[in-house]
């Protein structure tokens, strides 16, 4: 967003206490949420707009003022934390840079981070592969709203088409999954050549046995499935002399994102621990 304010861009994440209730929100009405004092003052805001008893131009400057203030105090932490970071030698090896990322990816509400990595990766290998990202989609983006197939589509430099087709899963992939890319692939015309899934948690062998069965069947367009840290331990390995590249490039992503995309704690922690790795760092040196 143009100001950078601290919300969500869109109300995909809006509480079911109301994006479910279909009834009028009166000062009497009782919404189940958490913190409950916070929907409860909500309504009551609201009935007084409704009764004029204030302007609701002044609720809306009031709610500005506080977002500017909470935007003000997260970029500044994220400024103290980057500032003892680049004090020291920032160099880290790729065990390091995995173990970070491995940490980074187990906190609560990071499903953002994965794309992220696949997109840091390709920023950084683009030369060598003659690939690249079209877009990075916006977290809340749908796919059918977003004309996409995935999270993220990889594109060769001579094709104006997606070649590969990224879907990312904060789950365990499931033979469903797959037939649900197999039938976003049906309506398409052009089709890439692959559509990988790419997931946080342990792929079961009945999916890794079903993406062959389909395979077999000489479709326009292979499926594969991979384990995201994986995915990071090969491409760490294959461009070795790039590692500190990538790992400038995922930060940059990451603290560049909103935070209705990738939370402030999850910024705050990122740093952390690049904070504690070069402090071990410097320390066995």
């Amino acid at each position: 967003m143009k100001h950078q304010l601290p919300l969500n861009r869109t109300t995909a994440f809006l509480t079911p206490a109301f994006r479910t209730f279909n009834q009028p929100l009166l000062a009497e009405t009782g919404l189940s949420g958490r913190p409950a004092w916070l929907y409860s003052n909500l309504v009551s805001l609201l009935q007084d707009i409704q009764n004029g008893e204030r302007p609701p131009e002044d609720y809306l400057k009031e709610v500005l003022r506080l977002l500017i203030l909470q935007r003000k105090s997260q970029q500044q932490a994220i400024l103290e934390r980057l500032r003892r970071i680049e004090s020291v030698p920032r160099e880290l090896n790729t065990q390091q840079i995995w173990e970070i990322i491995s940490a980074h990816l187990k906190m609560p509400r990071s499903s953002r981070l994965p794309v992220l990595i696949i997109a840091a990766a390709y920023d950084t290998a683009q030369e060598s592969l003659d690939k690249r990202y079209t877009r990075l989609l916006p977290h809340t983006a749908a796919d059918k709203p977003a004309d996409a197939l995935g999270d993220l589509e990889i594109e060769l430099s001579s094709q104006g088409h997606p070649y590969i087709v990224y879907e990312v899963k904060d789950k365990t992939i499931t033979p469903g999954d797959i037939d649900s890319a197999l039938q976003k692939l049906s309506e398409r015309t052009e089709l890439p050549a692959e559509y990988a899934f790419v997931s946080t948690k342990p792929i079961p062998p009945a999916v890794y046995d079903y993406i062959q069965s389909v395979n077999r069947q000489q479709r326009a367009t292979e499926l594969q499935a991979f384990d995201c840290l994986e995915f990071l331990k090969h491409f760490l390995h294959l461009f070795h002399e790039k590692h500190m590249q990538f790992f400038d490039r995922y930060r940059e992503l990451v603290l560049n994102e909103p935070t209705s995309a990738v939370a402030q704690r999850l910024k705050e922690r990122l740093l952390e621990l690049i904070e504690s790795a070069q402090g071990n760092r410097s320390s066995a040196q």
